[in-house]
């Protein structure tokens, strides 16, 4: 049996399922969960080639069929909201937000999985 480091990425591919974007199409995804020493490094290095992360998983989409899905990067020195944006945020003036060492919960896991 072949064993692998825990600092070397390992990547996996989902089996086609429907897609939750396009009617009639499947959707696969690669995923490699960052573990290690090296993890912020990996995620640095994936997110540049268009993977997107959550929690300790970075995905991409590997459709055979499609290619739709596009990662997108917001510049945030040039951000400038639009006015519908600018009255959704009055809106919710009074939510208070903090600041929290990350731990999952099964709460955001169904949320995920919605």
């Amino acid at each position: 049996m072949t064993q692998h480091s825990r600092d070397t990425p390992q990547f996996y591919l989902t089996a086609p399922s429907p897609c939750p974007y396009l009617k009639g199409q499947e959707e696969r995804k690669v995923f490699t969960h960052l573990v290690g020493e090296r993890a912020a490094e990996l995620n640095d290095l994936l997110t540049h080639g268009g993977f997107r992360r959550s929690q300790s998983i970075a995905y991409r989409p590997a459709c055979e069929t499609c290619r739709a899905c596009v990662s997108v990067r917001v510049l945030v020195a040039d951000f400038k909201p639009s006015r519908n944006m600018r009255r959704i945020a009055d809106a919710n003036a009074d939510v208070i937000g903090d600041m929290r060492k990350p731990a999952p919960t099964s709460e955001q896991y169904s949320v995920f999985r919605a």
